[in-house]
């Protein structure tokens, strides 16, 4: 009887270590919780702003202002409750706004939970975080994971595309840029 006593409680204490967290963008994972089956980022924490990883890391995801983004979630068990989507743009995990609610976000159990957020207009960043919140209804408990992005201005994002596709054109002669390749070797012109 204790042998299934102490089963019962193992599995509620499982189960406990990991009820959900954002998967879309990227988010920061505390050192060694990949090997635990992110049951560190998975958890509820107090540890504002960013949970329990709070070291900025390197921008991993790009954005342009004004762009509608898709953010993914996955929740491990149902305590309800609604998802907020902030944004700070100091670099410093300070000043987080938020950007976007997301009703109802933890009403069932499951991986594939996604909703569009769109990004402010006229707001860029090299290096911004993203973050993901969810205050469960039922228990009280909070869900802190952060990713670190960068939002880029869209006419500058269009020079870019400009200034590369000429780049890549140094090796294309004739009108229009055109493409041909020479007979005599295995370059372009």
């Amino acid at each position: 009887m204790k042998t299934i006593f102490l089963a019962i409680i193992l599995l509620l204490v499982i189960n406990v270590s990991g009820q959900g967290h954002m998967i879309s963008p990227l988010i920061r994972i505390p050192h060694g919780d990949v090997e635990n089956n992110l049951s560190i980022t998975r958890s509820p924490t107090s540890s504002y702003p960013c949970g329990p990883s709070q070291n900025i890391g390197h921008v991993l995801t790009h954005y342009i202002s004004g762009q509608s983004v898709n953010i993914k979630w996955e929740i491990g068990a149902v305590h309800e409750g609604e998802c907020f989507i902030d944004l700070s743009t100091t670099g410093y995990d300070t000043d987080f706004k938020t950007i976007g609610s997301i009703q109802n976000c933890a009403d069932k159990i499951g991986e594939d939970f996604q909703s569009m957020i769109q990004l402010p207009i006229n707001v860029t960043c090299d290096h911004c975080t993203l973050r993901f919140r969810w205050l469960a209804k039922l228990t009280g408990e909070t869900y802190l994971n952060c990713a670190d992005v960068s939002i880029s201005d869209p006419q500058k994002g269009l020079n870019i595309q400009k200034m590369n596709r000429k780049r890549a054109c140094r090796t294309c002669y004739g009108r229009g840029g055109s493409v041909k390749r020479s007979l005599n070797s295995k370059r372009f012109l």
